[in-house]
């Protein structure tokens, strides 16, 4: 018995630098159960059930951690002495970081 699981994929603008993500490559199911192990079988939901397989939740969760005030000035101040404007993701972006995009 075999569990599949959705790959994520992670696709960068070149553009805007922003990084999309997507899950659900099948467009449905986020893992699914297989007695073949190349997975090209999938397990009904009934048969899942009579079988007793567990069920999955999945999430992807977006975490943000508060930095001290002092933290916050010394980044500030490395991008200013580098030649950056900190209200901007070009520091991100010559670092060849990812980059967020408020939608």
């Amino acid at each position: 018995l075999f569990l599949f699981i959705a790959p994520v994929t992670l696709n960068r603008c070149p553009k805007s630098g922003s990084t999309e993500v997507r899950w659900l490559a099948n467009g449905k199911d986020h893992y699914f159960w297989s007695f073949d192990p190349s997975g090209s079988n999938s397990l009904s939901k009934r048969v899942c059930d009579l079988l007793g397989l567990p069920k999955y939740r999945t999430d992807i969760l977006s975490m943000a951690w508060k930095l001290p005030n002092y933290q916050h000035d010394a980044v500030k101040y490395l991008q200013e002495i580098q030649g950056f404007d900190p209200w901007t993701q070009d520091f991100a972006r010559a670092c060849g970081l990812p980059l967020f995009e408020m939608l």
